[in-house]
C-alpha cells in the first residue's frame, strides 16, 4: 500500500518567499506614494485656481475689491479670501481661509513669505507677474499669470 507523506515548508523556503512579497510590495508602495503626493499637488493647485476664478467673478458681478492673501507657514499654505465691502454677497463673510500642505510660491521668480493680491470690480489684478507655485521638494511646479 502506497502511503502519501506530507511535506511541510521549510524555515528556508517560508523566508524566501516572505522576502519575494516584500519586495514586490515595496516597489508598489513607492510608486503609490509618488502617485499619492503627485495629486496632492495638482488638487492644492486646482484649489488655488478655483479660489482665483471665484473672486475675478465675485469682484466683476459685486463691483467690489476682493482681495486672497497668501502667507507662508513653514511647510504650508495659508489661503485667505475675504473683502471689506459690507454689502452685496460678502455682507456676512469677512474671510475665508485654507490651508495647503507641502506648498511654496514665488512671484517673479523671489520666494514670498507674504503676499496680497487684489483683484479688483475693474477686471484689474494687482500685483502683476509671474506667480509659482512649488511643492516643498521642489519636483513639481505650476506657473500662473496674474
Amino acid at each position: 500500500m502506497n502511503s502519501i507523506i506530507k511535506k511541510n515548508f521549510t524555515l528556508l523556503e517560508l523566508m524566501v518567499v516572505f522576502f519575494l512579497l516584500t519586495f514586490c510590495f515595496s516597489l508598489v508602495g513607492i510608486n503609490v506614494r509618488k502617485a499619492l503626493y503627485s495629486h496632492g499637488f495638482q488638487n492644492n493647485i486646482k484649489t488655488i485656481e478655483s479660489y482665483f476664478e471665484f473672486c475675478k467673478k465675485m469682484a466683476l458681478s459685486n463691483q467690489a475689491d476682493i482681495y486672497v492673501s497668501l502667507k507662508q507657514k513653514e511647510a504650508s499654505l495659508l489661503l485667505e479670501m475675504g473683502t471689506d465691502e459690507k454689502m452685496g454677497f460678502f455682507k456676512n463673510q469677512k474671510q475665508t481661509k485654507e490651508l495647503l500642505k507641502n506648498l511654496h510660491f514665488y512671484l517673479n521668480d523671489e520666494k514670498c513669505e507674504n503676499l496680497q493680491i487684489i483683484f479688483s470690480s475693474t477686471n484689474k489684478i494687482q500685483p502683476d507677474g509671474k506667480l509659482e507655485f512649488k511643492d516643498t521638494k521642489e519636483k513639481f511646479s505650476q506657473v500662473k499669470n496674474l
